[in-house]
């Protein structure tokens, strides 16, 4: 079933707060490319923030076309970064597949038990799960990219459950009140 609730207008403020974690995003991956050595600790870091980052999005936004926004700006911004450095173009389509099965998972599959919505943590797990085979598939290599898909997928799971717990603690605060209620 189709949540068309999701199919709103963004406003300013919408905008602004995925900017925010997108600058929060590069932050956070500047920090760790520099106290970090280990190039698949960085990886797995930078995806741990970036999931959390788009999971408290998508609860905060509550919006189709979140998460395209959010990966599509972040790849543009650190298309020659580390640890994607070499990636260019391919980071760009890698993060656009990820963010359009993110939204396909949102728009289409809505459960929640006991408050928990499976359709953010499913759309996080796959999205990322599907990341390392695109990627593989636009550098045309030939590695084997299944480990890399599961500890993707690990990560995803772990950064949207911990987000969940970050989100049950606010999600009552004012300011996340006033933010999902004023215009």
């Amino acid at each position: 079933m189709i949540a068309f609730e999701c199919f709103r207008s963004y406003r300013l403020r919408d905008i602004a707060t995925i900017l925010f974690a997108v600058i929060m995003w590069i932050f956070a991956s500047y920090v760790v490319n520099f106290l970090v050595e280990s190039l698949m600790l960085k990886i797995i870091i930078i995806m741990l923030v970036g999931n959390f980052l788009l999971t408290i999005l998508a609860m905060l936004v509550n919006k189709a076309g979140t998460a395209m926004l959010y990966y599509s700006i972040t790849s543009l911004l650190t298309m020659n970064m580390q640890p994607f450095e070499g990636m260019h173009w391919a980071k760009v389509y890698t993060f656009v597949a990820a963010a359009i099965m993110f939204e396909l998972i949102f728009i289409s599959v809505k459960i929640e038990i006991s408050s928990i919505p499976l359709d953010i943590i499913i759309g996080v797990v796959l999205s990322n799960f599907l990341m390392p085979f695109v990627a593989n598939y636009l550098s045309y290599t030939s590695l084997s990219v299944l480990n890399l898909a599961l500890t993707f997928a690990l990560t995803g799971l772990t950064a949207s459950i911990l987000a969940l717990a970050f989100w049950k603690i606010i999600r009552n605060r004012k300011f996340v009140l006033r933010f999902e209620y004023e215009f």
